[in-house]
């Protein structure tokens, strides 16, 4: 049999007319087959979204879309800092080749002193509150 993907908010539509038409005595399975639904994906449903209205189901929908948008942010926030690491090594390491008071005149002049990377990028700390767009 064809698995069907249902919307939510035909799963929510489903598990009412599941819970309606069980009645003292009925079983889920035998509900679940007359809405056309196996008991396992009733018992998926119930877990998820049990309780829920069209209203929570909207907020659910908009906080998964913005945890999305905040995970792809903080990835390309781990690769600026990867990026950022890989040539700070680079320099510092063309830095230290230099012996004598080139090294240090280079460490002025680059700023080369072992610090934190965010302190030398001036960009707000990772951990920092968020601020949101609206």
């Amino acid at each position: 049999m064809a698995r069907k993907r249902y919307s939510d908010e035909d799963v929510l539509n489903l598990l009412r007319q599941i819970e309606l038409s069980l009645t003292p005595g009925s079983s889920v399975e035998r509900a679940c087959r007359s809405a056309g639904v196996s008991d396992a994906a009733h018992y998926n449903w119930r877990k998820k979204y049990g309780g829920m209205g069209k209203s929570q189901l909207q907020e659910l929908k908009g906080l998964e879309k913005e945890n999305g948008r905040l995970k792809r942010i903080v990835a390309t926030l781990e690769l600026d800092k990867l990026i950022l690491k890989e040539s700070l090594e680079y320099l510092v390491k063309l830095v230290n080749q230099n012996v004598g008071s080139t090294n240090r005149e280079n460490r002025e002049r680059y700023r080369l002193v072992e610090e934190p990377i965010s302190n030398l990028t001036h960009r707000q700390h990772p951990t920092a509150p968020y601020k949101s767009a609206a």
